[in-house]
């Protein structure tokens, strides 16, 4: 019995620490894709699509992260 009580305890404490970290949010004005989101700078030997899916990228990130991209 005294051994379900602990472990009742450890469930509880385990299921509060996870709703509690649920409710965590990025600070205002901060979108949480910035902190892993960057912009990519084209190089000479990329190809024309290639540099499209950039300029697509690039805009984007400045539009999400408020955040002039200068490569």
């Amino acid at each position: 019995m005294r051994v379900a009580k602990q472990i009742a305890k450890q469930m509880l404490l385990g299921a509060a620490v996870t709703i509690l970290t649920g409710c965590a949010s990025a600070p205002l004005g901060t979108d949480p894709a910035c902190t892993v989101f960057e912009p990519i700078c084209a190089s000479r030997a990329d190809t024309e699509d290639t540099i499209k899916q950039i300029i697509g990228h690039n805009a984007a990130f400045e539009a999400m992260c408020g955040i002039e991209v200068h490569c």
